[in-house]
């Protein structure tokens, strides 16, 4: 499974299901309306559900090193370059 052809697949159908709404039932409406609302969340920023996992990697928008976005895995299991200090999410993870 790709999970990004998945993802992309899954916000096409919500937004067919939400742009008309009237023959589609009230469980396909309202697993739309989450689907798009739990998209939204995770693109700005928030945390994965618990189900998906304590921590997520992603990499330096600086040097591409892969960095994880939780503060028990961060400086102990990942080395990261000079520029990785930098990095917005390094900076949010360190609380600047």
């Amino acid at each position: 499974m790709d999970p990004n052809a998945n993802l992309k697949e899954q916000l096409a159908i919500t937004r067919a299901i939400l742009a008309d709404k009237e023959p589609h039932t009230f469980g396909a409406i309202r697993l739309a309306e989450l689907v798009e609302a739990l998209d939204e969340w995770i693109t700005k920023g928030g945390f994965l559900p618990g189900r998906w996992g304590r921590s997520r990697v992603t990499a330096c928008s600086l040097c591409g090193t892969a960095l994880v976005a939780d503060k028990a895995h961060f400086l102990r299991d990942l080395p990261i370059g000079d520029c990785c200090w930098d990095d917005p999410m390094t900076r949010s993870i360190r609380g600047l």
